[in-house]
């Protein structure tokens, strides 16, 4: 069995064909990696690299994808930010932050404590990740600041998550369709296994 001819290439195949899709599924991944408490468990870091691939292998344009994955990340923090916003201190009697405040009273010791610039440091932070656009809404933080914090952390988001998948699919097609559909899944595996490791150091 070749894993890069009964697998791989018929996906690639029928993304070249409906890249609107690829696109799209940049979008959704980045979208659901920003949003309150979803982005906590989806691994954004291994799709986000496996999208970034695609797009240095010639499947997807490159600017696109980086456009569509810092428009997910705009709008997944902005929602958050906006139900924090909607429902202030009504969020600590809804689930799951009935059942773990300390999640939201950790998010406002480290939003007092920076201010604005925890919009631009929590993207990278990953227990924050998912919390501060909501304690953000729930401190009433200005719109015009947050938003603009919001747009320079998806942009720097954006490049450090996909642009090295960029460079790893740019590189590998310099390789035989079977060395680097080895070097693709090698790949995977590793962010899959920091993934994996980050949801047991969180637990």
């Amino acid at each position: 069995m070749h894993l890069f001819a009964d697998y791989i290439q018929p996906i690639i195949g029928w993304l070249q064909l409906h890249p609107h899709w690829a696109l799209f599924f940049a979008f959704v991944i980045s979208f659901a990696e920003s949003l309150v408490i979803v982005g906590s468990i989806v691994p954004g870091s291994i799709t986000m690299t496996a999208i970034g691939i695609l797009a240095g292998s010639g499947v997807m344009r490159i600017d696109l994808t980086l456009l569509m994955a810092t428009l997910g990340a705009i709008a997944g923090d902005g929602i958050s930010y906006l139900l924090g916003y909607t429902y202030s201190d009504r969020l600590n009697a809804m689930w799951p932050f009935r059942r773990n405040p300390k999640w939201l009273d950790y998010g406002k010791d480290y939003f007092i404590k920076h201010g604005g610039k925890s919009i631009l440091i929590g993207r990278f932070v990953g227990p924050l990740r998912s919390v501060i656009p909501v304690i953000a809404g729930m401190m009433h933080m200005n719109h015009v600041r947050f938003f603009s914090a919001n747009i320079l952390s998806a942009i720097a988001w954006a490049l450090v998550y996909v642009l090295p998948g960029i460079i790893i699919g740019a590189a590998s097609k310099e390789l035989s369709p079977e060395s680097a559909t080895r070097l693709f899944a090698l790949v995977l595996i590793f962010l899959g296994g920091l993934w994996l490791l980050s949801l047991i150091l969180k637990w």
